[in-house]
């Protein structure tokens, strides 16, 4: 009595802390393997009294399947070892076959033999499966081919009450498999979001490199019209206004020739930060290639707003630009274009304020003649 509520105190208390496992971590393993140490209990039961031939062998025929599927979930067979899943099938299904008929012909010495022989096949070929899973190195199949020492010598009669303690000491020992695997992969689990971690950032500078200009940080020219399509999307819905200012810097080259392309880099990141700094904060500033930038101001409710922000741009060369104590001096030219007034697509768009950046530019480089 003694031995008999030693083992099925062991085996609840397995049975309960793996079905904690199952519930909280979700893990299928853990899931079969309660199924398994309940099966137990239930044909312990059974073969203690409570239940008649019947009963024993679909509590019987129970345990082997549960076992089946834990077998297969916790060595991974099915995906990382196929040809022992596919014997491992074969072997639990004669067992099966074997057991309905040698309780349908109790008195037939050749099942009885044959469905002993199909068991001492179906413990060699699960011993082989964990032996193979555990050489390619995983490691929690080493608990699982251990778990068979006791459970051979008790299952044998190589000791006495040797077959429940034999059941106990084989679910103890897979209950550590168990906690193994947990360890296992918590730990992939860990590396994987490490790894999806790592891809995001790198996904995050791969956009940051495609649609930021590399020397002034701000949009380029893909992000500048990406943003200008979305913006044009909106303001169909809304009725509000668009604004674009298409600036071009004069006398760039002369400052490149001048003090060489160094000082015009730098040039142009100062000149980038100063007309962030002028327009709105939800505006869009781009550099399109060069010495050309653009503004793209969103949401208008009238033209006379990006007359305001033009203002604030063109003031912004106000303040000399000094660069390695070296006085750097250029100009700018500004044209503007308006959503609808002056086009419905983004290439109207700046077709138009390019245009009238040119006729400004133009007008700039006339005006000392004619003063002269």
């Amino acid at each position: 009595m003694v031995i008999a509520g030693l083992f099925f105190g062991v085996l609840l208390a397995l049975g309960l802390g793996s079905l904690y496992v199952a519930v909280t971590v979700r893990d299928r393993s853990a899931s079969w393997f309660v199924g398994f140490v309940g099966a137990l209990i239930v044909h312990g039961l059974v073969l203690a009294g409570h239940g008649n031939d019947y009963l024993v062998l679909a509590t019987e025929i129970l345990s082997f399947v549960t076992f089946l599927g834990f077998t297969r979930s916790f060595l991974q067979t099915r995906s990382a070892a196929p040809a022992w899943d596919r014997a491992l099938l074969a072997a639990f299904a004669v067992i099966v076959i074997g057991d309905v008929a040698r309780h349908a012909f109790s008195a037939s010495q050749i099942l009885t033999v044959g469905a002993f022989v199909a068991r001492l096949a179906a413990v060699a070929i699960t011993i082989g499966a964990g032996i193979t899973r555990a050489r390619a190195g995983y490691q929690p199949a080493r608990f699982f081919v251990l778990a068979f020492v006791p459970a051979v010598i008790g299952n044998w009669g190589f000791a006495e009450n040797g077959m429940g303690f034999g059941a106990m000491a084989e679910c103890l020992i897979l209950s550590f498999g168990l906690l193994d695997r947990m360890r296992i992969l918590d730990r992939e689990r860990l590396k994987a979001q490490a790894e999806l971690a790592r891809t995001a950032q790198r996904n995050t500078e791969l956009k940051t490199l495609a649609t930021r200009d590399p020397l002034t940080g701000i949009d380029n020219r893909l992000a500048f019209f990406e943003k200008f399509e979305d913006e044009i999307e909106y303001a169909r819905r809304t009725g509000l206004l668009i604004g674009v200012l298409y600036i071009d810097l004069d006398d760039f080259k002369v400052v490149n020739d001048r003090y060489g392309h160094r000082v015009g880099d730098i040039l142009l990141q100062i000149f980038s930060r100063r007309l962030k700094n002028a327009v709105r904060p939800s505006d869009t500033v781009a550099r399109l290639g060069g010495d050309e930038f653009a503004v793209l101001a969103n949401g208008l409710g009238d033209a006379g707003i990006l007359d305001s922000v033009k203002i604030n741009v063109e003031h912004i060369l106000d303040t000399p630009i000094v660069v390695d104590g070296a006085l750097v001096t250029v100009g700018m030219s500004i044209g503007t274009a308006i959503y609808p007034r002056d086009g419905e697509e983004a290439d109207a768009l700046i077709e138009s304020a390019d245009r009238r950046m040119y006729h400004a530019k133009h007008a700039g480089a006339q005006a000392p003649a004619g003063e002269g």
